[in-house]
C-alpha cells in the first residue's frame, strides 16, 4: 500500500469517489450508489505478506 502519504492519498481519493457516487445517486444516474474499490494487489502478494495485508485492511477501514 506504500508509504503513509500514499495511503493518505488513497483514502482521500476513495472519499472523493464516494462523494461523486452519492451525487450521481441523488441525480438518479446511478441509483444503487455502489462504488468498487480495489487494492490493485493480487492474492498471491497478500498471501506472502501478512503484515502488508493488515496494512491494506487498515487503510480500507479508514475510508469509511
Amino acid at each position: 500500500m506504500g508509504s503513509p502519504e500514499d495511503r493518505r492519498r488513497f483514502v482521500e481519493q476513495v472519499r472523493k469517489a464516494s462523494g461523486i457516487a452519492e451525487k450521481l445517486r441523488e441525480l438518479g444516474i446511478r441509483p444503487y450508489g455502489i462504488v468498487r474499490i480495489d487494492s490493485a494487489t493480487d492474492p498471491a502478494s497478500w498471501a506472502k505478506d501478512p503484515e502488508g495485508t493488515k496494512k491494506i485492511a487498515s487503510t480500507f477501514r479508514e475510508c469509511r
